[in-house]
């Protein structure tokens, strides 16, 4: 009974999967933190200790948040609302970037450099 419910929804699940994959590695190719970032960073400032650390900050922030809840995700027995609560904190970024991106003229630089 379980293997034809799962049958049922496959295919649904797995083209809303490859499509969300798809659309996180063209944000990814946007947003390139090794790239595009910094050149973004540097269209801002000529501060070598900003641009360098944003390599620095988002190895820590993907890989403190499993550290910090490894503990509690060996422990559950389901594991979906832990992913797709993460899955939102993976993606939110992005949108945060685009919308500093694009009031730039308005907050102005120094105000850029923080939100960024």
């Amino acid at each position: 009974m379980q293997q034809a419910k799962t049958l049922e929804h496959f295919r649904h699940n797995f083209i809303v999967n490859v499509l969300d994959g798809g659309f996180f590695g063209l944000g990814m190719g946007f947003a390139s933190f090794v790239t595009v970032i910094p050149l973004f960073v540097n269209s801002l400032t000529d501060s070598t200790v900003i641009i360098g650390l944003i390599v620095s900050i988002h190895t820590v922030g993907w890989q403190l948040p499993q550290v910090l809840t490894s503990s509690r995700v060996a422990r559950m027995k389901v594991y979906r609302p832990m992913v797709m609560a993460m899955t939102i904190h993976e993606r939110w970024p992005f949108l945060g970037l685009a919308i500093v991106a694009a009031l730039i003229p308005i907050i102005g630089i120094p105000a850029a450099l923080v939100f960024a």
